[in-house]
């Protein structure tokens, strides 16, 4: 038996992915605004804070992923990326909006004060009453970057560079950068992609969670159905039964083997929990005992099977349910008679 995949419909609820873009682009817009703050006022985490997008709209994305039963991975993963970019550039915008403001501020101040220093002229006054210090701003960027505004910053903020050797910004402050120009750009770039790469990811996961077409529901009953061997050997001897579709030696305790200390082999099986007409999803995982109470545990295979292989499964376990109480039984029994 080759293993089959399992393959998400594409379906969603109503409106899901819709509210799924708006949920995640409100939670990049909302915590690229708090990180450009915190950034310019505490500290700046070069490459943490993409991280730190990627993770919240992620987390958004899976909540919602989950409550709006979206099972398109593909559509899902690229709405969260989204989101996480959004998120991104909020920080750059923030971070315009917070040094246009206190550049207009000293312009205003600059040509308040020249207006009442009496040694400048009465032309030069009337000029400087006829431009705001936002225009006059606009006019700097644009007389030297070609373009004002949001842009225009942009391509200061390369030239003025970036420090990461040390907390906060550079741009405006007097500090050695370790990056400019296309340093800059490229570290830009790097943040971009971590932002968007996380989330993506986040969201892809879980949007290939197994769902029951039948009952509407995602698969929220995990049944270990079988504990062995965890070494390398008997684990491939295993997934050979399972590829041969022999449940019977599966599940035979020559085949599972005894776990080791610290080490052991899982048959686990996802399916929904309220039908038994869906093809279940079956895997094979190792625990690894670290230590403290901790465990690492890896997959080593999975595939999805059918509902008359689960029913013949659900069979044998059956089965020795019923040889082990009937062992169990004959072994109190033999107990009983020995103390009489």
């Amino acid at each position: 038996m080759v293993a089959r995949a399992y393959h998400p419909s594409g379906k969603s609820a109503p409106g899901a992915l819709i509210k799924l873009v708006l949920l995640a682009m409100v939670a990049g817009v909302a915590i690229g605004a708090v990180e450009s703050i915190v950034s310019k006022y505490v500290v700046n985490l070069v490459l943490i804070f993409p991280l730190l997008i990627g993770m919240v709209v992620g987390g958004v994305a899976t909540r919602q992923i989950k409550t709006g039963k979206i099972r398109a991975p593909g559509s899902a993963a690229l709405l969260a990326c989204l989101g996480a970019l959004v998120g991104q550039a909020t920080i750059h915008y923030v971070d315009y909006l917070l040094w246009r403001n206190q550049v207009v501020q000293e312009i205003r101040a600059d040509t308040e004060a020249a207006r009442a220093n009496p040694e400048v002229g009465a032309e030069e006054k009337a000029e400087l009453a006829q431009i705001t210090p936002e225009q006059q701003l606009d006019g700097f960027l644009e007389l030297k970057y070609g373009r004002g505004g949001f842009l225009g910053y942009l391509q200061l903020a390369a030239e003025s560079g970036v420090s990461i050797s040390r907390a906060g910004h550079s741009v405006g402050e007097d500090s050695d950068p370790t990056l400019t120009g296309s340093g800059v750009y490229t570290l830009w770039g790097l943040e971009f992609l971590l932002a968007a790469g996380v989330a993506f990811f986040m969201a892809y996961s879980r949007a290939r969670h197994p769902f029951c077409e039948i009952c509407d529901a995602w698969y929220d009953r995990t049944v270990a159905i079988a504990v062995g061997n965890g070494q390398k050997q008997p684990v491939k001897d295993l997934i050979k039964t399972i590829e041969a579709a022999d449940w019977s030696a599966m599940l035979a305790p020559a085949t599972l083997g005894e776990p080791t200390k610290g080490l052991s082999s899982v048959v686990l099986v996802e399916r929904c929990a309220t039908c038994e007409e869906h093809e279940p999803l079956l895997s094979v995982k190792v625990v690894r005992q670290t230590g403290k109470g901790k465990a690492q545990t890896s997959e080593r295979y999975r595939t999805m099977i059918r509902t008359d292989e689960m029913r013949a499964i659900a069979k044998i376990l059956d089965q020795q349910a019923a040889a082990e109480q009937v062992a169990a039984d004959a072994q109190a029994t033999a107990s009983a008679d020995a103390r009489s």
